[in-house]
C-alpha cells in the first residue's frame, strides 16, 4: 500500500477474493470515499478512505486511510466497541509516552476525546511548560486529551486573580504560596499542575492551547485553584 497513492488503490484493484482451503470465502470491493473515519467525529477530521465493504451486502468490513506519516488498514467494529481508530489512538499515545510514563490509564471520554490518567508528579512532564507538549499531542492524534491524577487530590480551592500581561495569561494566588504546587481545574476536569513563582503568580503562554481553556474557564467562571 505505501508504495501507491492512496487515491489510486481502487483504481488500481477495486476487488478483492479471498480464497482458503480452495474455496472462495469471502469477496470484497474497494471504494474511495471521503468521510470522517470511524471512531473520529470532528468534521475537520474528513479525508480521503477507501472503504472495503463485503460485496454481498455492502457492509463495510475496514478502512484504509492515512494517519499522521502513515497509511493504515482499520477493521470497522460495532458501535459498542472500541473502534479501530481509537485502538490506533491508543497505540499512538503509549508510543508517544513511552518510558516517561509509567502505567498510564487511557479512556474515551467520547470518540475524540481522552482522559489521561497518571500519577501527580508524572502530569507535569506529560503537560509541558505551558501545555506545549499536550498540545502536540493532541495536534498529533487530533483529538482532545485531558489529563488528571490516578489517585483523588484532597486539595482545597484557593483564591485567585487572573490577568493578561503581553504574551502571558498570569494566575496569581498571593506570594504567601510561592513555591506551592497548585492544581488548575475547569469545574470538576483537571487542566494542569503548576509550581506557584517566587511573586506567587503561575504563568502561560497567550497563545497557547491551555491559556485559551484557562480564559474560557475563567469567563464562565469554572476555573479552579486547588493548593
Amino acid at each position: 500500500i505505501g508504495r501507491v497513492e492512496l487515491g489510486m488503490i481502487p483504481q488500481i484493484c477495486d476487488t478483492v477474493v479471498f480464497i482458503k482451503d480452495a474455496q472462495i470465502e469471502e469477496v470484497y470491493k474497494l471504494e474511495l470515499v471521503v468521510k470522517v473515519p470511524q471512531g473520529m467525529t470532528e468534521e475537520d477530521l474528513a479525508r480521503p478512505v477507501i472503504q472495503i465493504s463485503r460485496f454481498e451486502d455492502d457492509a463495510p468490513q475496514y478502512e484504509v486511510y492515512t494517519y499522521g506519516e502513515e497509511t493504515v488498514v482499520v477493521p470497522v467494529t460495532d458501535s459498542e466497541e472500541e473502534t479501530g481508530a481509537q485502538r490506533l489512538a491508543r497505540e499512538k499515545l503509549q508510543q508517544q509516552l513511552g518510558s516517561r510514563v509509567d502505567d498510564p490509564v487511557i479512556e474515551f471520554i467520547s470518540d475524540n476525546h481522552i482522559r489521561l490518567m497518571v500519577s501527580e508528579d508524572e502530569i507535569s512532564h506529560v503537560i509541558g511548560k505551558g501545555g506545549e507538549n499536550i498540545d502536540r499531542l493532541e495536534d498529533e492524534l487530533g483529538l482532545d486529551i485531558t489529563v488528571e491524577p490516578n489517585t483523588p487530590t484532597s486539595k482545597g480551592e484557593i483564591s485567585f486573580e487572573l490577568s493578561e500581561k503581553g504574551n502571558s495569561v498570569i494566575i496569581d494566588v498571593g506570594e504567601e504560596k510561592s513555591g506551592t504546587e497548585v492544581d488548575i481545574y475547569e469545574g470538576d476536569e483537571f487542566l494542569f499542575k503548576a509550581t506557584v513563582g517566587k511573586s506567587g503568580d503561575i504563568s502561560l503562554t497567550k497563545k497557547s492551547e491551555l491559556a485559551n481553556r484557562v480564559i474560557g474557564a475563567n469567563e464562565s467562571g469554572r476555573l479552579k485553584v486547588r493548593a
